[in-house]
């Protein structure tokens, strides 16, 4: 007899999260309608969402003597994604403040810098001509207002 296959990491939670997304799915289409008669419009949404919790809920139940693995945060968040979400953060609250151009430029500065993992002038030359290219196809090219330095 063969043996069960292992959980993945992240398995549970994605079912989890699924089965969440199918409860409010099932609301939503109990909503158009309610359940006032078969052939109300909201019945098809009914029992296809119904379907989903009730195989999710099936899921979870097979699964549920299943020890998740080790090293779930290692593999479903490995660094180089953490530190790639920390850069986007980055772009996020210094664009407004600093403005396209200069947020960009150190944005994807840094980011070629951390996925090359050194390499700072060649960093600084593709983020540079990057940048500028951006500028000249929505700057200018399409006439794009880009957001400027707010401390300017």
């Amino acid at each position: 007899m063969s043996q069960p296959r292992p959980r993945q990491p992240g398995e549970r939670a994605f079912t989890l999260a699924l089965l969440a997304l199918s409860l409010f799915l099932l609301y939503q289409a109990y909503t158009i309608s309610g359940f006032s008669a078969v052939s109300s419009p909201g019945v098809f949404p009914m029992v296809a969402a119904g379907v989903m919790v009730l195989s999710l809920a099936a899921v979870l139940v097979r699964e549920r003597g299943r020890p998740d693995p080790a090293g779930f945060v290692r593999q479903v968040t490995p660094p180089v994604l953490l530190g790639s979400i920390v850069l986007i953060v980055g772009l996020m609250v210094t664009l407004e403040p600093a403005g396209f151009v200069a947020a960009a430029g150190g944005f994807l500065f840094a980011t070629i810098l951390f996925l090359q993992r050194g390499r700072p002038v060649r960093a600084a030359l593709v983020a540079a001509v990057a940048v500028v290219a951006i500028y000249v196809v929505f700057r200018i090219g399409f006439q794009v207002v880009l957001p400027e330095a707010g401390w300017m």
